[in-house]
């Protein structure tokens, strides 16, 4: 027969309750540190994604130093002179930016190369940006201390990745970057008494300057846009 004091049950239930007790607040620990460990590991995952350098648009990465890559290209249709100013032709590079099969540069935002009275071509771009074709061939716009324009192939190529060969290109800028004289009055005329200045896509020594200062045409006349993205 075993003899059990009821000194001895209230030790053995004691010691069961504290036994039980410290198991359940170990439980609670690990449940609350495991959480926390995940809520750690996805806060740095979120923060990895969004630690690199984005571009000025917040479209893709650009480095904090050197050149970001931006497309450019030259309008399938055509345009009159009167363009409704700026905001109009760019405008019309935006919507045929939105028709191209790839998504980067529909995503993208673009201004057409244009001058007016206000406001110069070259001053409508960033001069940090390397901009390319929609095949990837890299296209150097730059400009020295004399303001000088010149490009390292002429811009001919389509949203499509059609080459346009010897096609006017409205511009109103010069050579230098500078607006031009005639600018069919704000790209605001479809006059055939009003002059706007024009370059073009020719390729072979047409590869210079002459991409946006080649002549002039009247601005009932038809040519495409230069877009670039900004």
């Amino acid at each position: 027969m075993i003899n059990i004091s009821v000194n001895d049950v209230l030790v053995r239930v004691l010691t069961g309750c504290v036994f039980m007790l410290r198991f359940a607040a170990c439980q609670s620990f690990s449940e609350s540190s495991s959480t926390a460990f995940d809520a750690g590991i996805e806060v740095a995952e979120k923060s990895d994604s969004t630690t690199s350098s984005v571009d000025d648009a917040g479209l893709r990465p650009c480095p904090k130093t050197g050149a970001c890559t931006r497309y450019v290209f030259v309008t399938t249709d055509r345009f009159t002179g009167n363009l409704g100013g700026l905001s109009g032709a760019d405008k019309r590079c935006n919507d045929d930016a939105a028709q191209s099969v790839d998504e980067l540069v529909r995503r993208g935002k673009y201004v057409a190369w244009l001058s007016n009275s206000g406001v110069a071509g070259s001053d409508r771009i960033s001069n940090r940006h390397q901009y390319i074709f929609l095949n990837t061939d890299k296209l150097n716009v730059f400009r020295n201390g004399l303001g000088d324009l010149d490009v390292s192939h002429p811009i001919n190529l389509t949203t499509g990745r059609v080459a346009l060969q010897s096609q006017d290109v409205w511009t109103g800028t010069d050579k230098n970057g500078a607006v031009a004289a005639n600018t069919c009055k704000g790209w605001t005329s479809d006059l055939q008494d009003v002059q706007g200045k024009v370059g073009t896509t020719s390729s072979g020594s047409e590869s210079n300057s002459k991409w946006t200062d080649f002549g002039e045409l009247a601005c009932n006349g038809m040519a495409s846009l230069y877009c670039f993205e900004l």
